[in-house]
């Protein structure tokens, strides 16, 4: 009877997750990699030289999300969204971080977002997640 829970916790796995995958219907969901999606306001600021990453656009909970690498250090990074995101019309709510990893949220209208930027080897990553209401 042992021999059989591994099994049976496996199918119930499966079974759950063929569940939770149904409620998202592809329209819905599309994952992208190398472009801004097209739900990223033409305005918002993208540094020069910036290579995109994966992307995932959720149609339904209103919800964006991009991966940035740049080959800025992290407050260099940090710096340049602050001074951008503002001139561009967005209110930056909170900033903070140190040289290792910096969070920015920040809003326009009925826009909420976040900044994630973590140091890499050469330069950061940023992860820059968008709602909409």
């Amino acid at each position: 009877m042992t021999a059989r829970r591994p099994l049976l916790v496996l199918l119930a796995v499966l079974v759950l997750a063929a569940v939770l995958g149904a409620c998202k219907s592809p329209e819905r969901l599309s994952l992208g990699e190398g472009e801004v999606p097209e739900s990223v306001p033409d305005d918002f600021p993208i540094p020069a030289g910036a290579t995109v990453g994966p992307s995932v656009v959720d149609r339904d909970a209103h919800r964006t999300e991009v991966v940035l690498n740049l080959s800025l250090a992290v407050r260099e990074a940090a710096e340049y969204y602050l001074v951008n995101l503002v001139s561009s019309g967005y209110v930056v709510e909170s900033s903070t971080g140190n040289d290792t990893g910096w969070t920015i949220r920040f809003s326009r209208d009925t826009l909420r977002g976040t900044i994630r930027i973590e140091g890499a080897a050469t330069g950061c990553g940023v992860v820059v997640g968008i709602n909409r209401s």
